[in-house]
């Protein structure tokens, strides 16, 4: 004969609240790690501007000093 389990409520409690700290945890690793690229790709991005500033695709454009 099989055995019918009881459910217990509290433990049940239990379960789903360590769940959700897990799922806390989880959300929380991956926020971070969602910063961290956006950080990198903004840095990325900031040299990038650093290495195209005052270039154009028919070479370097002079200061705007050395112009007039």
């Amino acid at each position: 004969m099989s055995e019918m389990i009881e459910r217990n409520p509290f433990r049940e409690f239990i379960d789903n609240e360590l769940n959700m700290d897990v799922l806390d945890e989880l959300a929380a690793e991956h926020a971070r790690r969602r910063r961290q690229a956006i950080n990198e790709l903004l840095r990325c991005l900031e040299e990038l501007k650093d290495l195209l500033d005052g270039y154009s695709p028919y070479g370097k454009i002079p200061p705007k000093d050395s112009r007039e």
